[in-house]
């Protein structure tokens, strides 16, 4: 019966406690107005509006992370967009939930 009641009490606080684990690895809201207002003018410009004709388009709302760039400057290159790409692989690390705030007419 002892052990039961352990049990019962390890099943109860794993309960309590394990949505605040989840909680904590939520990730951030993205609030940079620009890169709003850079995704509203590619999106609309992209193969699914221009070419296929979308009537909505799906916005996945969590971003990736981006530790493995595949974008690698060539040597002369490296001092002008190196620092560039540093800065985003380090800012993306982590992923990002992105707001509804891309200002565009598309759905």
């Amino acid at each position: 019966m002892c052990m039961l009641k352990w049990v019962l009490s390890l099943i109860v606080a794993v309960g309590l406690f394990a949505p605040n684990s989840v909680a904590q690895t939520q990730p951030r809201p993205y609030q940079v107005p620009e890169a709003y207002e850079i995704y509203a003018r590619i999106l609309p410009e992209r193969w699914p509006v221009t070419v296929a004709h979308a009537k909505k388009l799906l916005i996945r709302a969590e971003t990736g992370t981006y530790e493995n760039m595949c974008l690698k400057p060539e040597s002369e290159s490296v001092p002008v967009v190196g620092p560039a790409i540093a800065n985003f692989i380090e800012v993306n690390k982590e992923p990002w939930l992105l707001q509804k705030a891309i200002p565009m007419d598309q759905p």
